[in-house]
């Protein structure tokens, strides 16, 4: 046979593989995705959510709810227009708290927690804060 053909049917062959393999990646992905609670996105390993408050109100309850939960080394800043708050777990995992605001009244919160994320206490995290939010703020989506 050919070397030029045999490389033409290699090359068919792995795209074929690839292809159906990353449909499957992203189906599982998305079902994946759609596992969480209403109203929250869990991806790439950080929980996602719009809520009906101001990024500054939100990082003030992040603050609160990781304080609440003993978190170490808690520590923030904030402002109109975004926000940030920082703590580390007792097993030494770091959470990445990030606000932007999306229009005047709705903020997007991102939790993370550790390297490749953890769900359970990303979404506990959010139950907690969701306490200190005002009575009015709701998850949006």
């Amino acid at each position: 046979m050919n070397p030029i053909h045999s490389f033409y049917r290699l090359a068919g062959l792995l795209l074929l593989v690839f292809s159906v393999s990353s449909c499957a990646v992203v189906v599982l992905g998305a079902a994946a995705a759609g596992a969480g609670v209403a109203g929250t996105k869990f991806v790439n390993g950080g929980l996602k959510v719009d809520v009906l408050a101001r990024p500054n109100q939100v990082a003030r309850a992040a603050e609160q709810a990781l304080m609440a939960l003993r978190m170490h080394e808690v520590s923030s800043s904030a402002t109109v227009v975004d926000g940030y708050v920082d703590a580390v777990t007792a097993d030494d995992k770091r959470i990445k708290i990030v606000v932007k605001r999306r229009t005047d009244d709705i903020s997007r919160l991102s939790i993370r927690v550790g390297t490749f994320g953890d769900q359970q206490t990303s979404q506990l995290i959010y139950d907690q804060m969701r306490q200190h939010l005002p009575r009015q703020a709701t998850n949006l989506q």
